[in-house]
């Protein structure tokens, strides 16, 4: 990351988002805390439920930029 944030790629405030949010997870593993507690693995599906479909015309519905690029890129 910081690679990249030397090359222009990522800002410094998504850099440190990034590390923030990886602290975060990596507290919550060694907490054992949902989803990473043994809950979450012994987690199943409902029998009743059906596999979902896309709907009609999910392929023509032209791609939207993620609001916040300009404050990960800095282009």
């Amino acid at each position: 990351m910081a690679e990249r944030v030397g090359q222009g790629v990522y800002s410094q405030e998504f850099a440190a988002a990034v590390r923030a949010e990886g602290e975060r997870v990596i507290e919550k593993v060694e907490r054992r805390q949902p989803p990473f507690s043994g809950e979450w693995a012994a987690w199943t599906p409902d029998p009743a439920w059906t596999i979902p479909e896309l709907p009609a015309g999910w392929d023509t519905i032209p791609a939207q930029l993620w609001d916040r690029r300009k404050w990960a890129y800095l282009s």
